[in-house]
């Protein structure tokens, strides 16, 4: 066990809670103040620039694609200079059409909307086309070790959880997923261990947060499902002496849309989201350092 490790599983109940409302405290300073240097506003123009969906096929996306991040039709994907990758399976939802029809009765028109099943791809499913300027999402990938080692001991805790956990091949962007229905949570196998670690503390987070929330609510206030897994996840690798502030701050933000109410709003369950998670990683910790 590390200095960094022992002081922190050392502290005592108040001290805890005081180390973990100044880390709370200082994400909207933290938030408020990052400059964007990379092009998170090109992205965003990006995907503003495409249809939305009603609550129905997002609910469908979400089924198919929990990792879709921006979807359109074959022939939509073409028009922003991308092209669906050959064998690529679409996801379904409902398209719809406006038709104007006339009563025999009486003569007079009318309009109705005709529903039908279309296809559509997410953004991970495609590749730019040749010669056309390549817009993606902003990547803030944590390099290098975890050197908190907080990896195993999250995993462990999942386990003791009844969850399960794996390492396997996830789109581009996509670092992890949690599944309540199969209680299982993915972590990417192509990020390094301070990433997958980071992300580790997110999907725990949205497994004690997010159990009772449903497929319509999840779309519906997306931002402040993201806004508080990251922040626990902050929060909780802070404490431990891991920065992951290049990664959390921007994406925070983007979720929360730089929305300084939202945070503060979010704060009570975060903090005591994380304090949860620190008692517990802070006991197999130590019982893993006395059995050592």
């Amino acid at each position: 066990m590390d200095a960094m490790a022992s002081k922190a599983i050392k502290r005592s109940a108040q001290e805890r809670r005081a180390r973990v409302e100044e880390l709370q405290g200082r994400i909207s300073e933290a938030v408020a103040s990052f400059v964007d240097t990379r092009n998170w506003e090109e992205w965003l123009t990006f995907i503003a620039s495409f249809h939305t969906y009603s609550w129905r096929n997002q609910i469908l996306i979400m089924r198919q694609c929990p990792y879709a991040m921006q979807v359109a039709g074959f022939n939509t994907w073409r028009k922003h200079g991308r092209v669906v990758r050959k064998g690529e399976k679409g996801i379904r939802i409902f398209g719809g059409r406006r038709i104007r029809e006339e009563d025999e009765s009486t003569g007079e028109e009318h309009e109705r909307v005709v529903f039908f099943p279309v296809s559509v791809f997410d953004i991970s499913q495609t590749d730019v086309i040749e010669g056309e300027k390549e817009i993606t999402p902003p990547t803030f990938a944590l390099e290098g070790d975890d050197e908190a080692h907080l990896f195993e001991p999250l995993a462990a805790y999942l386990q003791n959880e009844g969850w399960n956990l794996e390492r396997r091949p996830l789109p581009i962007a996509v670092n992890g997923l949690t599944c309540h229905t199969t209680r299982t949570v993915t972590v990417s196998d192509a990020v390094d261990d301070a990433q997958a670690a980071k992300t580790l503390i997110h999907e725990v987070a949205h497994v004690l947060m997010h159990a009772d929330i449903t497929a319509s609510q999840y779309h519906a206030e997306r931002g402040i499902w993201e806004t508080e897994a990251e922040s626990v996840a902050y929060v909780v690798a802070a404490y431990f002496g891991a920065d992951t502030s290049q990664y959390s701050i921007p994406y925070i933000k983007d979720w929360s849309r730089g929305d300084s109410d939202l945070i503060q709003a979010t704060a009570e369950r975060v903090s005591k989201t994380a304090h949860i998670l620190i008692d517990e990683l802070a006991k197999l910790i130590s019982d893993e350092a006395q059995a050592a």
